[in-house]
Order: C-alpha cells, then structure tokens, then sequence
C-alpha cells in the first residue's frame, strides 16, 4: 500500500520508472493527497488506506522519511519506521519505532528484525 499526499500524477509516474509496468500490479491500494481533504500532518491518508485494505493500525508499518509523515502514522495509530532523506535529516522523529539510513538490501536484516518484533 502507498498513502501518500502528492499527486496520484507523480507517484503513478515514480513506480513506472523506478519499478516498471502497472502501479496496482505493485501495491494493492494507493491513496494520494487528491484522496484527502488535509495533507500530512493529518492521518486522513492512513485512516483511508487502511480502511481501504480493511486492516487495522496494529497490522501495518509506516515508513516516512519526514517529521510531518511521521506525525500523520502515528496520528493513525501507526508504527513508524523512518528512513531520512538529505532534506530531512535535521528533523524531530520523535515517536518513530525506529530510525534506519536506507532500505537497501543491506538494511533489510533490520527490518526483518523489526517485523518479528512487531508480529508483522
């Protein structure tokens, strides 16, 4: 699932050329700021796209790489898993499960930690 308050436009466009083909054969629910009334800060998105999935909060794992993203998850009851960006390396997460560089291959022993922990 993606919940996000950017453009369905933008984000369609990202996962056709960063993963290619159809954005729904990659995630089964996409929910974007055209979805919303109030962007990130709020939890609209979230709220949204978990009753889209039919999934409460306590099955499902943010991960945000901004503090007004973070504060949306956990306005939705979600965990959060933060993975700062260059612009957004200064920023409080505080209320984040947890804070990682990256989500790449080597990173991904973390996560699998994590969704043991979490029972995700």
């Amino acid at each position: 699932m993606i919940a996000t308050t950017t453009s369905r436009e933008n984000v369609e466009t990202l996962i056709r050329v960063t993963l290619g083909g159809n954005p729904h054969h990659w995630f089964e629910t996409i929910s974007t700021g055209e979805d919303v009334a109030i962007k990130k800060s709020d939890p609209e998105v979230y709220q949204i796209t978990l009753s889209r999935l039919a999934l409460q909060a306590d099955q499902a794992l943010a991960f945000e790489d901004k503090k007004n993203g973070v504060l949306a998850a956990r306005g939705a009851g979600l965990d959060v898993i933060v993975t700062p960006s260059l612009y957004s390396a200064s920023e409080n997460f505080s209320g984040a499960l947890a804070i990682i560089e990256t989500l790449e291959v080597h990173n991904l022993s973390a996560l699998d930690f994590l969704s043991a922990r979490l029972g995700i």
